[in-house]
C-alpha cells in the first residue's frame, strides 16, 4: 500500500529503491481501490496488448489480494477454482505485476505435446532458477492438451525436481553460470555441482509460482484432483463463486458511467440495478433449461415527422386534386362557350366579307399565278443545279480519300512539289484568305506560291471538314478569275496530280468541281432569291386575322382538356398511391404519433435488446419469450420506460434484410430469423448448434459473395485459412467442431487485437497477423446437445440453430415444388427476389417518398411505375402463394413426421434420425407415389404414401412395446394438426387428472369411482365437449356404472347418448380417463379409424362420406355429431415383418444396416437367403 521511496541521488548501488513490503491492514476499501485502479493503469502501459477494463468490486479485491498474498510467498502457488468469465485470469496477471513478477504462460499449437511443454518448462525453470526472476506460471484447464501435462505440474508442487529435464551438457551451463551467484549468497557452502543444482532447484521453487485456474463443471475436476494430490496439497484453493449481485450491478455501474443514455438519473440507476437482475434470471433459467431438456447452458424524431407530413399531404392532395379538376371543368365549360361566341363572329364576318368577294378572287388568282410561277422558276433551279451534280460527286469522293495522316505528310514536306504548293493556293482563293503579292518565281512560269498560309490553312484540325462543308453558294466571279491562270497551266490536271501529289490529288479535282459548280450555279442564284422572295409574299397572303383568332379559340379549349385529362389522372395516380400504400401510411402515422413516448422509452428497449443479442442464443422458442416476458416484469416493477409489445426482430432489423436471408435459405420461422439476428448482431462471434445444416447451408449462401473460406479443425491447412482470412479481410466457416475448441483461436475468439498505428493485429499461435476490415468467424457443430465448456460459452454466442417445424416445412416444400411443379418454384423464387427489393426501395421511400410528392421536380403520383409495382407485387404474391397453398400439405405433414421422429429420442436415447435420411424417404415418396393430373389428388396421394413410408421406416428401428406409441402419436400429431384435436384436448390425454388435488375438486359422487378416475373425469370437463359430463354422471350413477365394470367397455355403448355423440378420439379420452388399462384397445380403434357412429337416427340427417365435415348441429338430436376421416388406417395397426430385401434396397455402400438383436433372435437365414437372391458376396468379422 505503500509508494517507493523517491531517490535524491545520494543513494549507493545496492539501495532497494522497489516498492516496500509491509504487511498492515488496509483501512478502506476506496483506498484500496484507488490503488489498484493506479496499478491497473500502469499494467495497461506497461503490457503491451494485454489492456484490461477491471471493476473492484468488495469480491473482486478480496480475491486479488488472497493471490497477491500467496504469490509473494516462496513456493506460494494457488489453484482458482470457478467458472470462465468469473475473472481468475485477469486477477492472477494483475497480482503478478503488483508483485513485480513476470507472468508465462504456454502457447498452445494444434501440435503442441509433451515436448514443447517440456521445452517450455526448460525456460521456466532457466528464468526462475538462474535469473532469479520471479515468474508467474498461469495455467488453465484449457492448456491441458495431454493429461500428461499434469504429471509434470504434480512433480513441481511436490518436489520441484522434474527427472531428465535437462541434458549433462545444459546443468553443465547451469552450474557454470550459478556457482558465483551461490557462492556470493553463501560462501560457507563448497560449490560442488550437486550442491549448485540443489541450489538451483530451490532457487527456481521459491520464485516459480504456479497459478491454476481449473472449472469445476464436470467430472474432469474430480478425476484431475484424484489423480494428482499435489494439486490440492501444493496449492492453496481459492473459490471463485458466482458474482453477487452488488458485484453485477457495481460493473454494469462501472461501465455505464460514461455512457449517454436518454433517461433521467433515477431511471439510470434502476437500469444499472436491473441489469444485475437479468445476468441472475439467465442463471436460474439455464438451470431450469438444463432439468427440462438435459441442455448445458452457462451465464457467463424530426425526420419521421417530416416524412409523415408529406405523407398526410399526399393523403390530401386526392382532395385537393378533385377541386382542381371541378375548376378545369367550369374552365372547360367557359373556353367552349368562348370559342362558339368566336365561331359565330367570324361567320358574321364571313358573310360581311361576301361584298369583297370578287375582290379575294382576284388576290386569289394572282396568288395562284405567283404559285405556279414559283413551281416552274423551282423546276429550272434543279434542273440547272443537276447539271452540277456529277462533278461535286466527283469532287466529295476525292476528298473522302484524304485522310488526316496524308494532310500531315504535306505539311512536313521540306520542299514539297511545286503542283502542290499551286493546288494549295487554289484553295486559299477558295477560302479567301491572303496570298503573296505576285511574284515571278525563278523556277517555273508562273507566281510565287503562299505556302506559309497554306501551312496555316492545314494546320487546323478541322481542315478537311471546311473542305467537306464547304458554302459553295459564297463562291464569285473574282474568285473563279483568280483560279483561271492555275488551271490553265499544262500540269494542273489529275494525271500529274496523282504522279507528284499522290493521296492529296483530290484537292485538284475539288478546287476544279468548286469553279464548275460557280458556272452553273450563277445562274441559278437569281433563281434562287426570288423563290425565295415570292413565297414570303405567298405565305403573308394566306394568313388572315378571323382563322388566327379561331385557331387560338379552339387551341385554348385542347390547353385546358388535356389540362384536365392530366389533373384527373394524377388524382386517380394519387388515390392508387395511398391504397397502396395504406400499411406503411398507418405505421407511420402511429410512430409519429409515439415518437417522442419511444425515444423516452427507448433505455428499456435497448435494454432488452441487448439482453436478447447476449443471453438468449442458446436457449429454444419458448424460453426466449419466457426470458424477455421476465425482463419486461423487472422494468416494469422498476418503472424503467420500455415498448409494452416490443418486437426485438424489427427493432433491430429491417425486413428487407429477413427477405434477403430467406432468399438465401434462411427458414422463415420466427426462431430461425432470431438466430441469423443473433448471429450477425451478437459481439460474440456465433457458435451455431446445427445438426441438420441448416444454419450453415445459410452462411454459405450468405457470405458466398464475399469469398468464403470453409475449413475445419481437423484440416490440414487449418492455420493457413485462419490466417489468409484475417489478413485478407474474408469471412471464415469453421464447421463440424466438437465441444472442445482449438487454442490457437482464443485470441480470436476473445478478439484480443493490438492496435499497431492504423491496423489491427492478432496473436494467432506465435504469429502476429493483421485483421482486417470484412473478417467474420463463423462456427458450426453436428451435435444436436453438445456440453460447451462455459469458457466456450463466454468467448463465443452460442445459438441453438435446431431446424423448427416452421422452417423444415418451408424446407420441404421448396423441394415438392422443385419435384412437381418446377415453374411455380422458380416464379416463386422470382417473386422472393422482387419482393426482397421492392422491400429495399420501402426503406429509401421512408426518406425521399413524400419529399418526391411535394417536391418542385415533380409529383409522386406521376411515378406510375411505382404504383404498378406495389399492386402487381400484390396481386402476384397472392396467386402464388394461392398455388403453394395447396402443396403446402405435403411439406407440413413431412414436417410433423420428422419431428415426431425426433421426439422418439426421448423414450429412448438409442432412437436417433438425421434430417438427411428422413429427406431421402421424403423425396422417394414424391417420385415413387402414383401420378394423378388432378392436383388435390395427387396431393392426397403423395400424403398417404408419405406417411406411410416413414411410419413403416421408423416402426422398424423401434422396440416393440414403444411402436403402438409411436403410432398413436403419429394419428393424434395428424388430427391435431388438422385442427380436429385442440391442445387442450391432447394435454388431458396426456397428464389426465394427475396434477389436480381430490380436496380441491368437486367431491366424488359415489365410492366406487376410484380417486385418480374422478381426477380425470374433473380434468375432461373443463373441455367443451365434457362440460356436463359430471353432472350426468351423478344423476345416471347405474348406466354409467354398467358400462365401467364391462369387460370391454370400448366396444359397449357410452351411455347417455355420448356413443353417438363422440368421434373415436373424443371416446378415448372418455376411456382413458374411466378406465386406464382399456387406453390401448381404444387407441387402436382410434388409429385404425374404422369406428363409425351407431344408430338410425344419423341416417335420417346425413350418409357418412369422405367429406371432412368437422361439426355438424342437428335440431332432432340433443348432441353434437362428429365425423372426422379416417385418422391413419388397419394397415397400421399391424405387426410389421422385417423385409430384409426392402431394408437393403433404402441402403447405401456408406449406410450399414444394424440389427439389434433380442434374445433368441437370429437373422443370419434371412442376410443368407437375401445374398443369394441379389447374388451378392458376404464376408463375416468374427
Amino acid at each position: 500500500m505503500r509508494d517507493a521511496p523517491e531517490p535524491t541521488g545520494e543513494e549507493g548501488e545496492d539501495a532497494d529503491m522497489e516498492l516496500p513490503k509491509v504487511y498492515e491492514p488496509v483501512h478502506s476499501h476506496e483506498v484500496l481501490r484507488e490503488r489498484l485502479v493506479m496499478f491497473l493503469a500502469q499494467f495497461n502501459e506497461m503490457v503491451r496488448g494485454s489492456g484490461m477494463d477491471l471493476v473492484f468490486f468488495p469480491d473482486a479485491m478480496l480475491h486479488l489480494v488472497k493471490i497477491s498474498r500467496i504469490i509473494r510467498h516462496p513456493r506460494g502457488n494457488v489453484m482458482l477454482v470457478g467458472v470462465g468469465g468469473s475473472g481468475k485470469q485477469s486477477l492472477t496477471k494483475l497480482a503478478s505485476f503488483i508483485a513485480g513478477y513476470k507472468t508465462f504462460q504456454i502457447a498452445l499449437t494444434r501440435s503442441y505435446n509433451v515436448a514443447n511443454f517440456l521445452e517450455d518448462l526448460k525456460i521456466l525453470y532457466r528464468t526462475c532458477g538462474v535469473q532469479g526472476k520471479g515468474t508467474t506460471f498461469l495455467f488453465s484447464d484449457l492448456d491441458i492438451k495431454e493429461e500428461g501435462f499434469l504429471e509434470y505440474l504434480n512433480n513441481i508442487l511436490s518436489s520441484g525436481v522434474i527427472s531428465n529435464l535437462f541434458t549433462r551438457d545444459e546443468q553443465a551451463e547451469i552450474v557454470a553460470e550459478l556457482t558465483p551467484v551461490m557462492r556470493r549468497e553463501n560462501q560457507k557452502k563448497t560449490a560442488t555441482p550437486e550442491s549448485v543444482m540443489e541450489y538451483f532447484l530451490q532457487r527456481t521453487c521459491n520464485n516459480l509460482h504456479v497459478v491454476f485456474c481449473f472449472s469445476p463443471v464436470g467430472e474432469t475436476f474430480r478425476t484431475r484432483v484424484q489423480r494428482f494430490p499435489a494439486l490440492v496439497s501444493g496449492c492453496t484453493i481459492d473459490w471463485f463463486q458466482p458474482w453477487p449481485k452488488d458485484a453485477l450491478v457495481s460493473v454494469a455501474r462501472h461501465f455505464l458511467s460514461g455512457f449517454e443514455i436518454e433517461c433521467t438519473e433515477e431511471v439510470k440507476e434502476e437500469l444499472v440495478k436491473a441489469l444485475g437482475s437479468i445476468q441472475d434470471i439467465v442463471s436460474e433459467t439455464s438451470i431450469e433449461y438444463f432439468q427440462r431438456f438435459r441442455r448445458a447452458t452457462h451465464v457467463t424524431p424530426k425526420k419521421m415527422d417530416t416524412g409523415l407530413e408529406k405523407l398526410k399531404e399526399a393523403s390530401a392532395q386526392v382532395e385537393i386534386l378533385k377541386k382542381d379538376l371541378a375548376v378545369m371543368e367550369e374552365e372547360l365549360v367557359e373556353a367552349n362557350q368562348k370559342a362558339e361566341s368566336v365561331l359565330v363572329e367570324v361567320t358574321e364576318r364571313a358573310m360581311q366579307a361576301e361584298i369583297v368577294k370578287n375582290q379575294v378572287m382576284i388576290v386569289k388568282e394572282k396568288a395562284e399565278q405567283l404559285v405556279s410561277s414559283i413551281a416552274v422558276e423551282k423546276a429550272l433551279a434543279e434542273e440547272k443545279l443537276e447539271a452540277a451534280k456529277p462533278a461535286l460527286e466527283e469532287a466529295e469522293n476525292a476528298l473522302n480519300t484524304i485522310k488526316p495522316a496524308h494532310i500531315a505528310t504535306v505539311r512536313k514536306l521540306g520542299r514539297p512539289p511545286h503542283l502542290i504548293m499551286r493546288i494549295m493556293d487554289c484553295v486559299l482563293i477558295l477560302f479567301k484568305r491572303k496570298l503573296h503579292p505576285c511574284i515571278p518565281d525563278s523556277g517555273t512560269p508562273c507566281p510565287k506560291p503562299s505556302w506559309q498560309e497554306s501551312l496555316k490553312l492545314m494546320a487546323s484540325a478541322t481542315f478537311l471538314l471546311q473542305l467537306q462543308n464547304y458554302p459553295k453558294d459564297t463562291i464569285n466571279d473574282e474568285m473563279i478569275d483568280l483560279l483561271q491562270p492555275y488551271f490553265r497551266m499544262e500540269d494542273y490536271n489529275m494525271d500529274m496530280a496523282r504522279r507528284v501529289c499522290g493521296d492529296v490529288a483530290g484537292l485538284l479535282s475539288w478546287t476544279k468541281a468548286m469553279s464548275f459548280f460557280h458556272s452553273v450555279n450563277k445562274e441559278v442564284l437569281p433563281l434562287k432569291a426570288n423563290l425565295a422572295l415570292q413565297e414570303a409574299r405567298l405565305k403573308r397572303r394566306s394568313s388572315t386575322r378571323s382563322k388566327n383568332q379561331y385557331d387560338e379559340a379552339v387551341g385554348e379549349k385542347q390547353r385546358l382538356t388535356d389540362a384536365a385529362n392530366v389533373c384527373f389522372r394524377k388524382m386517380t395516380s394519387a388515390t392508387a398511391l395511398i391504397n397502396g400504400l395504406t400499411d406503411e401510411k398507418i405505421r407511420w402515422t402511429n410512430q409519429s404519433k409515439e415518437f417522442k413516448i419511444q425515444l423516452g422509452k427507448l433505455v428499456g428497449d435497448v435494454l432488452l435488446a441487448t439482453g436478447f443479442l447476449s443471453y438468449c442464443g442458446p436457449y429454444n422458442q419458448e424460453f426466449r419469450a419466457n426470458l424477455i416476458k421476465t425482463w419486461m416484469s423487472i422494468l416494469r416493477e422498476k418503472e424503467i420506460p420500455f415498448t409494452m409489445n416490443l418486437n426485438i426482430t424489427n427493432m433491430l432489423v429491417e425486413s428487407s434484410t429477413i427477405s434477403e436471408w430467406n432468399l438465401q435459405g434462411l427458414p422463415n420461422d420466427e426462431l430461425s430469423v432470431q438466430n441469423a439476428l443473433i448471429a450477425t448482431k451478437s459481439s460474440s462471434y456465433p457458435l451455431l448448434i446445427d445438426p441438420q445444416s441448416q444454419g450453415k447451408i445459410w452462411i454459405k449462401c450468405k457470405e458466398d459473395q464475399n469469398e468464403l473460406q470453409i475449413t475445419s479443425l481437423n484440416h490440414k491447412y487449418f492455420r493457413t485459412h485462419l490466417e489468409d482470412s484475417l489478413s485478407l479481410g474474408r469471412p471464415l466457416l469453421i464447421e463440424d467442431v466438437g465441444v472442445e475448441m482449438d487454442p490457437v483461436i482464443d485470441n480470436v475468439l476473445e478478439k484480443n487485437f493490438i492496435k499497431s498505428g492504423s491496423i489491427e493485429k492478432v496473436l494467432v499461435g506465435d504469429k502476429e497477423c493483421d485483421v482486417m476490415p470484412g473478417f467474420m468467424l463463423y462456427i458450426t457443430t453436428k451435435l444436436p446437445n453438445p456440453a460447451f465448456s462455459p469458457e466456450v460459452s463466454a468467448k463465443t454466442s452460442i445459438i441453438d440453430f435446431t431446424v423448427t417445424m416452421r422452417g423444415l416445412e418451408d424446407q420441404l416444400l421448396g423441394k415438392v415444388i422443385s419435384m412437381e411443379k418446377t415453374e411455380l418454384e422458380a416464379e416463386r423464387v422470382a417473386l422472393f427476389e422482387t419482393v426482397m427489393q421492392n422491400q429495399k426501395n420501402m426503406k429509401e421511400l421512408e426518406a425521399n417518398l413524400l419529399y418526391r410528392l411535394n417536391s418542385s421536380e415533380g409529383s409522386l403520383v406521376d411515378d406510375e411505375a411505382l404504383i404498378e409495382v406495389l399492386q402487381t407485387t400484390k396481386t402476384t404474391a397472392e396467386e402464388v402463394n394461392q398455388k403453394l397453398k395447396i402443396s403446402r400439405a405435403v411439406a407440413a405433414r413431412g414436417s410433423i413426421l420428422y419431428f415426431l421422429i425426433v421426439e422418439m429420442s426421448n423414450v429412448n436415447a438409442m432412437y436417433q434420425n438425421s434430417l438427411k435420411q428422413f429427406l431421402v424417404i421424403f423425396n422417394n415418396s414424391i417420385t415413387k407415389s402414383a401420378k394423378s393430373v388432378i392436383t388435390e389428388e395427387r396431393i392426397e396421394i403423395i400424403l398417404r404414401y408419405l406417411t406411410y413410408e416413414v411410419w413403416a421406416f421408423t416402426s422398424r428401428s423401434l422396440y416393440e412395446r414403444h411402436k403402438q406409441l409411436f403410432t398413436l402419436m403419429l394419428a393424434i400429431k395428424i388430427d391435431y394438426h388438422k385442427g380436429n384435436v385442440t391442445h387442450e384436448e391432447f394435454m388431458s390425454f396426456i397428464k389426465g387428472g394427475a396434477s389436480l388435488d381430490l380436496n380441491a375438486v368437486t367431491p366424488k359422487p359415489f365410492r366406487w369411482i376410484l380417486d385418480i378416475t374422478w381426477l380425470n373425469l374433473v380434468e375432461i370437463s373443463k373441455l367443451s365437449t365434457f362440460s356436463t359430463v359430471l353432472s350426468i354422471i351423478e344423476s345416471n350413477e347405474r348406466e354409467w356404472r354398467v358400462w365401467y365394470e364391462a369387460e370391454k367397455p370400448e366396444f359397449e355403448e357410452i351411455p347417455c347418448g355420448y356413443h353417438h355423440s363422440l368421434d373415436s378420439f373424443r371416446k378415448l379420452l372418455l376411456i382413458r380417463s374411466w378406465c386406464p388399462d382399456r387406453t390401448i384397445a381404444q387407441a387402436k380403434m382410434y388409429i385404425e379409424g374404422n369406428e363409425k357412429p351407431l344408430g338410425f337416427q344419423l341416417q335420417r340427417c346425413y350418409i357418412l362420406n369422405k367429406i371432412p365435415i368437422k361439426q355438424k348441429h342437428y335440431s332432432s338430436l340433443s348432441f353434437t355429431i362428429f365425423h372426422i376421416e379416417e385418422s391413419l388406417g388397419p394397415e397400421y395397426s399391424e405387426m410389421q415383418i422385417l423385409d430384409l430385401e426392402a431394408t437393403w434396397q433404402e441402403s447405401e455402400p456408406r449406410t450399414p444396416l444394424v440389427c439389434l438383436l433380442s434374445i433368441g433372435s437370429d437373422p443370419t437365414t434371412q442376410i443368407g437367403n437375401l445374398q443369394n437372391k441379389m447374388e451378392l458376396v458376404i464376408r463375416q468379422i468374427i
